[in-house]
C-alpha cells in the first residue's frame, strides 16, 4: 500500500509491475490500513474489474493479512555468538604449529613446476 486517505476511507496500492490499483476499506480496517502502508501485505477482498474482465480497476478491503519476514520462526543457532580464535581452533579440531619446518603440502613435480611458472620463477 502506497497512499490511503483516512477521512475517504481509500487509497492505492502498487501491483508488482508498478501499476496503481485504488482500493477502499471500511472504518473498522483504519488501523490495519495505517500499519499496512509501505509494508507488504495480502489483502482481502472484493476485486471489481474492467469491461473486458482482464484489469483490475478496484479493491475494497474486507481483511489484510500481516506476511511474515523470512527470519521469522528461524532459530539463529550458533551463528550469532561471537567466539574467540582460541575457542574456535578447539571447535574445528584445528591444531596451530609454530614451526615452519612442520608445514608441508603433498604436489607432483608437475604440479610444482606449474605453480612456480606462474609466479614467474
Amino acid at each position: 500500500m502506497v497512499e490511503a486517505d483516512f477521512e475517504a476511507l481509500n487509497g492505492h496500492i502498487r501491483t508488482a509491475y508498478g501499476r496503481r490499483i485504488a482500493l477502499e476499506y471500511p472504518t473498522d480496517l483504519a488501523d490495519d490500513v495505517e500499519e499496512a502502508i509501505r509494508q507488504r501485505r495480502d489483502f482481502v477482498g472484493e476485486v471489481v474489474y474492467d469491461a473486458s474482465g482482464q484489469t483490475i480497476e478496484s479493491l475494497r478491503l474486507t481483511g489484510i493479512q500481516r506476511q511474515p519476514a523470512l527470519w521469522e520462526g528461524l532459530e539463529p543457532g550458533e551463528f550469532w555468538e561471537t567466539r574467540t580464535v582460541g575457542e574456535l581452533r578447539v571447535l574445528q579440531g584445528a591444531t596451530a604449529s609454530t614451526d615452519v619446518a612442520t608445514l608441508t603440502l603433498d604436489v607432483t613435480d608437475g604440479e610444482a613446476e606449474a605453480f612456480l611458472e606462474a609466479l614467474g620463477l
